[in-house]
């Protein structure tokens, strides 16, 4: 997921106007881009970055209001790594009552290089701790911040995760405020970064296969 933090990237193309056209005084047009055939090819590899004229980021990717970062977070001195979990969940796994194995995510507040690993249940499972003290040690940090809400689940994975980390690399606990999105804006959004990445992929393989794909489907980790 590491390239995830190119997703906002826009082809300059796309937001060529039409306003210095002569004769022409419409407003509120857009150039329409055409890829070529091979530019196409490379984005459906992936879908990263995010582009304008395709359909499937158009659908899976369309944000919602981002929490922005407070001051306080972007003067620390301390590198901070955020954790969440996501559970992205479609209309009809809801109706059917699929469960899920949580997504957690992470973002380095410095880098902003993101990381995302399907785990099997929430709390200090051991691959979700091994997950995490891989993620503490390639830090390359020796003394960081690690930040999460005030869910009882991911605070003991946390909690277990810094006893196990190399000795030589000090971690500092963090927990955001009860209600404070505005606290908890990076990593809200990285996981809608997630979640926009996941919906993409489903979609396309939805419609290049001619299936629907729900929670319990194997290709879906």
């Amino acid at each position: 997921m590491g390239g995830c933090n190119d997703l906002e990237a826009v082809s300059p193309k796309d937001e060529e106007s039409q306003e210095d056209m002569v004769g022409r005084g419409i407003k509120g047009q857009v150039a329409s881009y055409k890829p070529s055939a091979k530019e196409k090819e490379e984005h459906e590899k992936s879908h990263i970055p995010f582009r304008r004229w395709c359909e499937f980021c158009v659908m899976g990717k369309s944000k919602n209001a981002s929490h922005k970062s407070s001051d306080k977070e972007e003067k620390n001195q301390v590198p901070t790594i955020s954790y969440d979990y996501a559970l992205p969940k479609s209309k009809d796994g809801k109706e059917e009552e699929i469960k899920m194995w949580p997504i957690l995510v992470g973002v380095d507040h410095e880098s902003n290089w993101i990381t995302a690993n399907m785990v099997p249940r929430k709390g200090p499972d051991p691959f979700a701790v091994h997950v995490v003290v891989k993620e503490i040690e390639a830090s390359g940090y020796n003394k960081m911040i690690v930040k999460s809400d005030q869910e009882p689940a991911i605070l003991d994975l946390l909690r277990t995760a810094r006893r196990e980390r190399a000795e030589t690399i000090q971690v500092i606990p963090e927990e955001s405020p009860v209600g404070e999105h505005q606290s908890n804006g990076k990593i809200e959004n990285t996981v809608q970064i997630v979640e926009g990445q996941i919906r993409t992929m489903k979609l396309v393989m939805e419609k290049r296969y001619g299936i629907k794909m729900l929670e319990d489907h194997h290709p879906l980790p």
